[in-house]
């Protein structure tokens, strides 16, 4: 059932944050867990399920204890039985990012004191490095109703952690200033926020969709006026604006380099591994020529060498970024945030254009 569903969502273009809860019916019921034994050899037998569909998973929190499997409240919540499960994660679904509940879940993981949260770092081949966080208090409170134990110490912490990581949760409640338009923004860019739940807490996103972004908010001029809501759905995660694209190429031969200058306006990043292709159109808008990059790391700085051999005639050039491809349709594409670059057919960004002249 689990590989129907994410078979259909991968279909479908979309992504889901997986996350799984021993709670029966989801109702916030505690003491559910079975013994740590059966529920690391449940680990064990679903992430090879989730493996095979790395780019459809945006992420997984590791739930399984607790009301909602968000990680609290039952007498499994110890930290012997989370760093078990966190570790079963992180070693048998190898390349997706784990999401726990709080930062001290994750020091508790790798080891180090209160004391010595300062001094973390952690190398991109350790397995903490897909660790990071789901925050389902986000915004309720100082501490983000238990989330945080020193909320400045904690998020400079996670300031550096999510730069390659997935972050997100549910807003909460609704009389908190910390979710204030002029007040979350800063936060929302330093850590690196990725997604929220759209219906929960819908008392703080009707609050967001009846305050507007002003210049006490920032300097985004072009969402004076415009809601809070707005503003913050268009910053989650990556929002890459080409701001600049240069072509150099000679008419006696039959390479072109491009060289791209990308803006990443969004609070979070790009997580996941990308391909690239460029697509040349003719003048009749049919493609000549489909070439293949490789893998892409997107970056504020883009360049390649692009051999071809166009006969003589005018050429639109698009750019296509992606995950995979699905008998042959592109999945999970990046799209620019510029207006007017996308064809939907192409399923790519329109760079530019160039002339090839023949003798």
């Amino acid at each position: 059932g689990l590989d129907e569903l994410l078979l259909y969502l991968k279909e479908n273009d979309k992504n889901a944050v997986v996350r799984f809860a021993y709670d029966p019916g989801y109702n916030g019921s505690a003491n559910k867990e079975p013994a740590l034994e059966v529920i690391l050899n449940h680990v064990k037998r679903i992430c090879p399920i989730l493996n095979r569909y790395v780019n459809t998973v945006t992420a997984i929190e590791t739930g399984l204890i607790g009301p909602w499997g968000e990680m609290h409240t039952s007498a499994s919540a110890n930290p012997t039985n989370i760093t078990a499960i966190v570790d079963a994660f992180l070693t048998n679904a190898s390349e997706i990012p784990v999401l726990v509940r709080t930062p001290k879940m994750i020091y508790d993981y790798i080891g180090v004191t209160s004391d010595s949260i300062e001094e973390i770092s952690i190398s991109p081949d350790e397995k903490a490095y897909r660790l990071g966080l789901y925050n389902d208090g986000y915004l309720g409170s100082d501490s983000d109703l238990g989330t945080y134990q020193n909320r400045e110490r904690d998020i400079n912490f996670l300031s550096i952690q999510n730069s390659h990581l997935p972050f997100g949760g549910e807003v909460t409640v609704p009389d908190s200033q910390l979710h204030n338009i002029e007040t979350c923004l800063p936060e929302m860019n330093k850590i690196h926020l990725s997604y929220l739940n759209i219906e929960w807490d819908n008392r703080v996103i009707e609050k967001w969709k009846n305050s507007l972004y002003t210049q006490d908010c920032g300097a985004d001029k072009q969402y004076y006026g415009k809601t809070a809501f707005d503003y913050i759905q268009n910053r989650l995660g990556y929002r890459f604006v080409l701001k600049n694209s240069v072509f150099t190429y000679s008419d006696s031969t039959d390479k072109l380099n491009v060289r791209l200058t990308l803006q990443n306006v969004g609070f979070g990043n790009l997580n996941k591994k990308k391909r690239a292709k460029l697509i040349f159109t003719d003048s009749a808008g049919e493609v000549a020529l489909i070439s293949d990059i490789g893998e892409l790391a997107v970056d504020d700085e883009l360049s390649f060498d692009v051999a071809h051999k166009l006969e003589s005639g005018k050429y639109d050039v698009y750019l296509r970024i992606y995950g995979e491809e699905l008998e042959g349709t592109p999945l999970y594409c990046l799209k620019f945030a510029n207006g007017g670059l996308w064809n939907d057919e192409l399923k790519a960004n329109k760079i530019g254009r160039f002339e090839r002249v023949t003798a």
